[in-house]
């Protein structure tokens, strides 16, 4: 891809150097600057954990390839247009002869961008420079990059946020696992051990922000969620994770569902936490002796103000 995009350049040049950097743009670059710190900042911190990832890439590719892209990428802005073939484009990424990676933005084009579209644009470029989101022809590929809105809050200036941390740090720094490796032959039913939950919460308006997080514990609107959880085999092909919570004279409750691939990847139903402004997506990892799923939610209330929310659950096995 970059190859390709490279002799377009080379034979008809939309952009100019100076130094061997594009020219112009300081508002630009600097506005560029901000929003990859702060992508590189919420990858450092583990906010990709809340990717729908594709198949065949894990959270640990993820964070390597782009922190690498982050940190070696030049970028400039010019005022010249910028095309692949003839699609006019905002950002383009290239690699020179020398071994230079560039990001060249048209810095009109940038700058006109809403603050959510940035940052899509921006983990774009870097994303595409990872080899993560791959071009084809004239059409962008932005599987990844159009999740990284859901991931942003208003905090007087906006920034991405990590939705929810994990609970339980037992969990950090353990590879993914296969959960089918823990059954027996022709076993369709494993019942791991407890499960524990986190609810956190804060209020917030428009004008003065937010207050600090205020830790809720894992009993929440009426559900006990810490509880316990099981892995299930269904039609011989597919992996499903329940977590089991307790409600009203320790009735049992299945809380919700997730699907669980053999790479470790969770990805829960889209849940109605908190009422008909509550959904919530969570996601996580089934990693050796440990899994995790966290997500968040943002509550409106009329005039400019609400509460945010965000729940983790960690089990051991």
């Amino acid at each position: 891809m970059f190859i390709k995009i490279l002799t377009l350049l080379v034979i008809s040049p939309v952009f100019s150097f100076a130094n061997g950097v594009g020219n112009g743009g300081d508002i630009c670059e600097n506005r560029f600057t901000i929003v990859r710190n702060d992508i590189q900042s919420w990858i450092l911190k583990g906010g990709s954990v809340g990717l729908n990832l594709p198949q065949g890439i894990s959270f640990e590719n993820y964070n390597q390839s782009m922190l690498f892209s982050v940190e070696t990428a030049k970028v400039s802005c010019t005022d010249e247009k910028l095309f692949i073939g003839v699609a006019e484009k905002t950002c383009v990424n290239i690699r020179t002869t020398d071994g230079l990676v560039l990001i060249i933005c048209n810095s009109n084009r940038f700058l006109n961008t809403s603050e959510s579209d940035q940052y899509v644009l921006v983990h774009h470029e870097f994303a595409g420079l990872s080899g993560l989101e791959v071009n084809n022809g004239e059409a962008s590929d932005y599987r990844l990059s159009n999740q990284i809105s859901g991931f942003l809050q208003n905090q007087i200036v906006k920034k991405l946020v990590v939705k929810s941390p994990v609970a339980n740090e037992k969990c950090d720094g353990l590879k993914p696992a296969d959960p089918i490796g823990l059954f027996k032959p022709g076993q369709l039913i494993l019942n791991l051990e407890n499960t524990k939950a986190n609810w956190e919460s804060r209020a917030c308006n428009n004008l003065t922000g937010c207050t600090e997080w205020k830790v809720e514990g894992d009993h929440f609107g009426g559900v006990q969620y810490s509880g316990s959880s099981k892995i299930s085999i269904m039609n011989g092909s597919s992996i499903f994770l329940s977590f089991v919570g307790t409600v009203r004279y320790n009735e049992k409750m299945d809380v919700f569902n997730c699907s669980l691939d053999r790479s470790g990847k969770i990805d829960c139903e889209l849940r109605n936490f908190l009422g008909a402004k509550g959904f919530i997506k969570m996601t996580g990892e089934f990693r050796e002796g440990c899994y995790f799923i966290a997500g968040s939610a943002i509550y409106d209330i009329p005039n400019g103000i609400y509460n945010e929310y965000r729940v983790s659950i960690v089990g051991n096995y």
